[in-house]
């Protein structure tokens, strides 16, 4: 998930024109031994069944991670096939780009972190949320165990890394007083975001905004030293809720509300596929990882799982969006200027679509 680091992206990218893309999809027929009639009832009955798939090309914002153990593992598992749902994954390059997509035609939904989702509608583009998928906030800050960071008033006096092309760039001034920590009090060092994470294991900052949701060992091993996690849930405020979000343009949610519910009932199969069976689901994404250790990519996938509720949602159908995380995010990204100006949260969400 590749949240506040996509924003500033977005902020340029109104200047520019959605290019449409194209999405050739092979249609592939297997073959066998024939019967009289040139097809044997084995092939007859696949295709019968293929048939009545519906295809959905969900654009992803990043690149396969162990956050997306839980979709590459149920769709071995055939979990969507279940629920009438042909899946392509496409892999993608943050939330700014996946929402391009989207809207320029080449897939039918997208996964969007929240931020960059309401300041692309507040761009022009179009969307509605009708699944939260990850719904606490994934950011966390990453310090050294001799120096640790356990609070954000811990930063001060401290150094931060972090990226100018992230929207945390942005973000940390309102964050930091949120927590009542005076911005100025921290020495704040930006580099290319390729960088951010090597920078920080070489010692040349105390600190680092990373994700939960990504590995940390073996920047662990690079810098030969034990990082202390400070997570959102333990912020005292400025979290980000409902943060990762499936979203479909609400004109094919209009043609296509059967699909759009079949799709969110096998999402919330999955997520509980997965919570049940996470060595599953990291064995389905770790020959993604260039083969990271299972344990490893195991634990990733468990932590990513972990964050599919806020207080709020507990105990409510996986998927299940609160009106109260909405409100309290929309106020956060309006009050800290990464939006402009917001609708009324109820204008990006819906829960019509899960069941439960």
């Amino acid at each position: 998930m590749q949240g506040l680091q996509d924003l500033p992206v977005l902020a340029r990218a109104r200047r520019l024109a959605v290019v449409g893309c194209v999405v050739a999809l092979a249609a592939i027929v297997g073959c066998g031994g024939s019967d009289e009639g040139g097809e044997t009832a084995g092939t007859a009955t696949a295709g019968a069944a293929a048939a009545d798939l519906t295809d959905v090309r969900l654009q992803l914002d990043w690149i396969p991670k162990e956050e997306y153990g839980f979709l590459y593992g149920a769709k071995e598992e055939g979990i969507f096939e279940k629920h009438g749902i042909d899946l392509t994954l496409n892999p993608g390059k943050g939330s700014v780009l996946a929402m391009q997509v989207l809207n320029g035609g080449a897939a039918d939904m997208a996964y969007v972190n929240v931020a960059s989702y309401v300041q692309a509608l507040g761009e022009g583009a179009q969307g509605i949320a009708v699944y939260g998928i990850i719904q606490q906030d994934p950011q966390m800050i990453v310090s050294f165990e001799d120096d640790p960071v356990n609070t954000i008033k811990d930063l001060a006096g401290k150094t931060l890394i972090t990226s100018s092309t992230e929207g945390f760039a942005l973000y940390y001034p309102y964050l930091f007083e949120q927590n009542g920590l005076d911005p100025e009090s921290v020495t704040v060092r930006r580099v290319d975001s390729s960088a951010k994470a090597a920078t920080f294991a070489s010692g040349k900052g105390d600190s680092v905004n990373l994700y939960q949701t990504q590995s940390i060992a073996p920047l662990e091993e690079q810098a030969g030293k034990t990082f202390v996690r400070l997570p959102s849930q333990d912020w005292e405020a400025g979290q980000l809720n409902v943060a990762e979000n499936l979203i479909v343009l609400p004109e094919y949610l209009e043609a296509n509300e059967d699909t759009v519910r079949k799709m969110t009932a096998a999402l919330a199969e999955a997520w509980e596929w997965a919570e049940a069976n996470p060595e599953a689901a990291a064995k389905a994404i770790q020959p993604m990882l260039a083969n990271a250790p299972l344990e490893q990519v195991q634990e990733t996938v468990e932590t990513s799982l972990s964050l599919g509720h806020t207080p709020a949602s507990e105990g409510k159908a996986t998927g299940w969006m609160a009106p109260e995380d909405w409100d309290a995010t929309i106020k956060n990204l309006t009050a800290s200027g990464l939006v402009e100006e917001a609708k009324p949260a109820t204008d990006y969400y819906t829960n019509d679509y899960i069941d439960g």
